[in-house]
This record gives structure tokens, C-alpha cells and sequence, in this order.
């Protein structure tokens, strides 16, 4: 499985999303989702789970 920052960049450059635009629906600041993306930190546990949450939730829309 791809790391979770690659993830979750690849879900905001495939629906079109600022990193402001995502950091709002997350809750976080723009330089958190930023070291998130680049992998330079990780996620809480709390943010871990949103993250999870928002991503499965695409890839459950997006079986037939």
C-alpha cells in the first residue's frame, strides 16, 4: 500500500483541490497538510483516522 502523504496528495490533485481547499475540509493548517504530503511527519491519530475516513470513502464511491 502507498504511503499515506502520497495518498493523499494523489486525492487532492484528482479532484481538483487547493492544499487550502483540503486542509479546510480536514480541519488542519495548510503547512500540516503540507508535511503530511511530504511525508515529512505523520498524522495524529485523530487526523490519521479523517484522512482514512475521506479517502475509503472515495474509494467506495468509486466501485461499481
Amino acid at each position: 500500500m502507498e504511503p499515506l502523504g502520497k495518498r493523499l496528495r494523489d486525492f487532492r490533485l484528482e479532484k481538483g483541490l487547493s492544499k487550502r481547499a483540503l486542509a479546510k475540509i480536514l480541519g488542519v493548517s495548510v503547512p500540516t497538510l503540507s508535511r503530511w504530503e511530504e511525508e515529512a511527519v505523520e498524522p495524529h491519530d485523530y487526523n490519521r483516522h479523517k484522512i482514512l475516513r475521506l479517502l475509503e470513502g472515495e474509494e467506495e464511491r468509486a466501485r461499481p
